[in-house]
């Protein structure tokens, strides 16, 4: 995760590289709460499950996240996987 923050940090600067390693970082503790260890061990079908996780998700307000901002969460991932 260190690796790919700095990374991000070299090619977009502290904004984006920010951004980034938040969706990364929930991306894992959504992982850990359903008892997967390893993020090289994720399936196509628990990243579905995450999408759809997003999609009904509500902050302490009870706002949910707009489509464009699940798409740049699941965006973030697919580059850090690439990475």
């Amino acid at each position: 995760m260190r690796r790919f923050h700095t990374h991000m940090l070299k090619t977009f600067g502290g904004c984006t590289a920010k951004q980034y390693q938040g969706s990364v970082s929930t991306f894992i503790r959504y992982l850990e709460g359903r008892d997967i260890r390893s993020i090289c061990s994720v399936t196509h079908k628990e990243v579905l499950d995450y999408a759809e996780y997003l999609c009904n998700y509500r902050d302490h307000l009870g706002k949910c996240y707009t489509e464009n901002t699940i798409g740049q969460k699941l965006q973030r991932l697919g580059c850090f996987y690439r990475f």
